[in-house]
């Protein structure tokens, strides 16, 4: 019968035939080198935050709220899916021969330490991706690196150690190392324990992007020769090690494709009543990246009333609640309508204002200004009277003009009438010139009556008249002559007197 001993050693023979066919054993003196392991990798491209605007089918689509800076351009990573299976049989198959040596117990394989590196790196079209450089770093990198690979703390000691992006050529290029976070190496029990057959390597996050003002509806930019590069080795030497490995995987192109949008608006469904903010805070935003063909369906609100003083807005519905992209943006149209409660009451105020230029209202017309009252929903209101209409004042006349508006239904808000009142300045009145008085008689130049006029020398007429025998007229002309004397004298002693 086999002994146990026997049995053993045999396995150990056809382990090292096997080593040796493979390639796998070589003379001690020197180190070991083996064909480089294959590694497939593949690439994928995603906008982050964006979700879709990267479709499946490699379609870059347009985006109407996109801009020009770093902060508000399309953001673009690019993610690399890093297979690491074969890596992985190669070590167990290295760790299993190394078992078969004379003295190699597992407590010697936990001390064993390993050394790593990759290189991944790609170059992406500068005409159309651009760069912000704040973000290209391995603080950036690097917790990334562990989220997308969260399933296994491989990550926690592959870690960055730098990374690059020339915006001249396009050239992407990240390093990593196998080594602890504190710089101690790492061992053997760490990789038997953390060997994840896939690896996802992305960009960092707002590193790269592209501007508004670059996209054109059918061009295209490629991510070309997506490439790893690296080896996995014990530090001492032994069979199967290094590790090596490198492969380019495929290009991804991107096709910049237009799209429209469903554009949301509200209106008013009450005539004279205009939607308040607290309504116009629950417009929804704007669905876009909607390429044609695609049957869109107005946004639902999460909220349909909103309470607003004494009433209620409440949303009546969209028009129309679907569309159909054809070539251009839609708008669906969201109508509110505005209900008071039938009860309500408001307060009918009252103020008033000058209508003279450069003039404020005394306060001897400011006291006439009627007292609020209450008014109900509905009621037709006529404004009171002021308890007077006209008030003098030393600079003139104020007078009272009109109320605006004259009659007001109320409506759902309070009232407030205003009163106008118009300026007479008071005019002085200039006093009259008094008529002058006739200036009187000298009383000290009377007519002399002692100086009559002579009769008797009268004017020579040119002819001498003929003589008709009349005697009488010569007394006649001097009683004449008498009386006028006469009534000179007694003018003359009346002033006198």
């Amino acid at each position: 019968m086999t002994s146990r001993t026997q049995i053993k050693s045999r396995r150990k023979g056809l382990l090292l035939a096997l080593a040796l066919s493979l390639g796998l054993l070589a003379p001690l003196a020197g180190p070991a080198t083996a064909a480089p392991t294959p590694v497939d990798i593949t690439v994928t491209a995603d906008a982050v935050g964006e979700n879709g605007q990267i479709t499946t089918g490699s379609e870059f689509l347009y985006d109407s709220a996109k801009g020009n800076t770093a902060q508000d351009a399309y953001q673009i990573a690019y993610r690399g899916n890093l297979d690491m299976s074969n890596v992985w049989s190669r070590y167990r198959t290295a760790k299993s021969l190394w078992s078969l040596g004379s003295g190699n117990t597992p407590e010697r394989w936990k001390q064993k330490t390993f050394t790593g590196n990759w290189t991944i790196s790609f170059t992406v079209d500068p005409n159309y991706v651009s760069v912000n450089q704040g973000f290209v770093t391995c603080d950036a990198l690097q917790p990334q690196f562990v989220e997308q690979n969260s399933e296994t703390k491989f990550p926690s000691f592959m870690r960055c150690t730098d990374v690059s992006f020339d915006g001249a050529t396009g050239m992407y290029s990240a390093n990593f190392n196998l080594i602890n976070e504190d710089g101690s190496k790492v061992k053997a029990p760490q990789l038997d324990a953390n060997q994840p057959n896939k690896l996802q390597l992305l960009t960092p996050n707002q590193a790269l992007y592209v501007q508004q003002q670059k996209f054109v509806a059918g061009d295209a930019f490629t991510m070309t020769e997506p490439r790893v590069v690296g080896q996995l080795a014990m530090d001492a030497f032994y069979i199967g090690m290094p590790i090596t490995f490198d492969d380019t995987g495929n290009d991804v192109t991107l096709s910049m494709t237009q799209t429209h949008d469903a554009i949301h608006t509200f209106a008013s469904g009450t005539p004279g009543r205009e939607l308040p903010a607290e309504v116009m805070g629950l417009l929804p935003g704007n669905q876009t990246m909607l390429r044609d063909g695609a049957e869109v369906v107005a946004t639902e609100l999460d909220q349909t009333t909103v309470a607003h003083d004494q009433a209620v807005w409440t949303f009546v519905g969209w028009e129309p609640t679907t569309a159909v992209m054809a070539g251009e943006n839609i708008t669906f149209v969201g109508t509110w309508k505005f209900e008071v409660n039938p009860d309500a009451t408001f307060e009918a105020g009252y103020s008033f204002a000058s209508k003279a230029d450069g003039l404020d209202l005394p306060d001897s017309v400011n006291v006439l200004l009627p007292e609020p009252h209450s008014v109900t929903q509905g009621e037709t209101i006529t404004p009171q009277a002021p308890a007077q209409t006209e008030v003098k004042t030393d600079a003139g006349t104020w007078t009272f003009d009109a109320w605006n508006p004259t009659s007001v239904v109320v409506d759902g808000n309070d009232i407030v009438f205003v009163g106008t009142w118009n300026f007479a300045k008071e005019q002085p009145t200039d006093p009259t010139d008094p008529t002058d008085p006739t200036d009187p008689t000298d009383p000290t130049d009377p007519t002399d009556p002692t100086d009559p006029t002579d009769p008797t020398d009268p004017a020579t007429p040119d002819e001498e008249l003929p003589e008709t025998g009349a005697q009488w007229q010569v007394p006649a002309t001097l009683a004449g002559l008498l009386l006028v004397v006469g009534a000179g004298l007694f003018i003359a002693r009346r002033v006198r007197a």
